[in-house]
Protein backbone atom coordinates (compact mmCIF):
# COMPACT_ATOMS: atom_id res chain seq x y z
CA UNK A 1 0.00 0.00 0.00
CA UNK A 2 1.33 3.43 -1.06
CA UNK A 3 0.26 6.44 1.34
CA UNK A 4 -0.12 10.09 -0.04
CA UNK A 5 0.06 13.03 1.47
CA UNK A 6 -2.62 15.41 0.71
CA UNK A 7 -0.78 18.35 1.00
CA UNK A 8 3.02 18.83 0.18
CA UNK A 9 5.35 22.04 1.73
CA UNK A 10 4.86 24.51 -1.08
CA UNK A 11 1.52 24.63 0.20
CA UNK A 12 2.11 25.58 3.50
CA UNK A 13 3.41 28.99 4.37
CA UNK A 14 6.22 29.75 7.05
CA UNK A 15 6.64 28.54 10.27
CA UNK A 16 4.46 24.89 8.46
CA UNK A 17 1.27 26.45 9.03
CA UNK A 18 -1.65 25.54 6.84
CA UNK A 19 -3.17 28.59 5.17
CA UNK A 20 -6.26 28.32 6.91
CA UNK A 21 -4.39 28.66 9.95
CA UNK A 22 -2.67 31.83 8.45
CA UNK A 23 -5.98 33.24 7.84
CA UNK A 24 -7.28 32.69 11.33
CA UNK A 25 -4.67 33.73 13.03
CA UNK A 26 -4.87 37.17 10.81
CA UNK A 27 -8.56 37.20 11.95
CA UNK A 28 -7.81 37.47 15.51
CA UNK A 29 -4.72 39.60 15.41
CA UNK A 30 -7.36 42.48 13.28
CA UNK A 31 -9.93 41.82 15.71
CA UNK A 32 -11.02 44.40 18.63
CA UNK A 33 -11.81 41.24 21.27
CA UNK A 34 -13.00 37.56 20.54
CA UNK A 35 -15.99 35.81 22.06
CA UNK A 36 -16.03 31.92 21.43
CA UNK A 37 -19.29 30.44 21.68
CA UNK A 38 -19.54 27.02 22.38
CA UNK A 39 -21.70 23.97 23.17
CA UNK A 40 -19.92 21.48 26.05
CA UNK A 41 -18.51 18.56 24.77
CA UNK A 42 -17.66 15.59 26.98
CA UNK A 43 -17.23 18.00 29.91
CA UNK A 44 -14.96 20.16 27.95
CA UNK A 45 -14.85 22.01 24.85
CA UNK A 46 -15.31 20.61 20.91
CA UNK A 47 -11.93 19.16 19.98
CA UNK A 48 -12.39 21.17 16.75
CA UNK A 49 -12.25 24.23 18.99
CA UNK A 50 -9.33 23.18 21.39
CA UNK A 51 -7.18 21.90 17.55
CA UNK A 52 -8.30 25.66 16.93
CA UNK A 53 -6.94 27.22 19.69
CA UNK A 54 -3.77 25.22 19.49
CA UNK A 55 -2.91 26.11 15.76
CA UNK A 56 -3.72 30.09 16.20
CA UNK A 57 -1.66 30.47 19.36
CA UNK A 58 1.27 28.54 18.10
CA UNK A 59 4.67 30.45 17.97
CA UNK A 60 6.45 32.95 17.30
CA UNK A 61 3.83 35.23 17.79
CA UNK A 62 0.60 35.01 19.41
CA UNK A 63 -2.57 36.73 18.04
CA UNK A 64 -4.29 36.80 21.36
CA UNK A 65 -1.79 38.85 23.25
CA UNK A 66 -3.46 41.52 25.13
CA UNK A 67 -7.10 40.62 23.04
CA UNK A 68 -10.09 40.92 25.06
CA UNK A 69 -11.29 37.53 25.16
CA UNK A 70 -14.46 35.43 26.39
CA UNK A 71 -15.76 32.34 26.19
CA UNK A 72 -19.67 31.27 26.54
CA UNK A 73 -21.95 28.32 25.70
CA UNK A 74 -25.35 26.68 25.94
CA UNK A 75 -26.86 23.51 27.11
CA UNK A 76 -29.94 21.85 27.54
CA UNK A 77 -28.86 20.50 30.97
CA UNK A 78 -29.18 21.96 34.45
CA UNK A 79 -25.33 22.98 34.71
CA UNK A 80 -25.24 24.47 31.51
CA UNK A 81 -22.05 24.58 30.08
CA UNK A 82 -20.14 25.38 33.61
CA UNK A 83 -17.46 22.26 32.77
CA UNK A 84 -16.56 23.63 29.56
CA UNK A 85 -16.01 27.30 30.74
Amino acid sequence: MKLRRKTSAIEWPEYGMPEAVVRLRDQIREADGLLIVTPEYNYSIPGVLKNAIDWASRPPDQPFDAKPMAIMGASPGSSGTMRCQ
